[in-house]
């Protein structure tokens, strides 16, 4: 939301984005909870006509890197912190 006020442009990830966050407000201005830039990925989670409408830029992610189970370390989560 900071990044919609002052100007900028926030991005949904590949997550979608609430419908919700999309309705305009009352006098029929930009909510500004809006994501300006949607991400489409190959799951497509979230993503609807109503979504990718509602984009002022789209991004679309053609791959992802996969790992090993072996290799691949798990990182640092914030939210386990966050939790504490």
């Amino acid at each position: 939301m900071a990044m919609n006020k002052i100007g900028g442009k926030s991005n949904t990830g590949d997550g979608g984005e609430q419908p919700s966050r999309m309705e305009p407000l009352a006098d029929g201005s930009r909510n500004p909870k809006r994501s300006a830039i949607k991400q489409v990925a190959s799951g497509r989670f979230g993503v609807s006509s109503y979504y990718l409408t509602n984009a002022d830029e789209l991004q679309i992610k053609m791959a992802q890197k996969s790992y090993k189970t072996k290799q691949y370390k798990k990182g640092f989560k914030a939210a386990d912190a966050i939790l504490k």
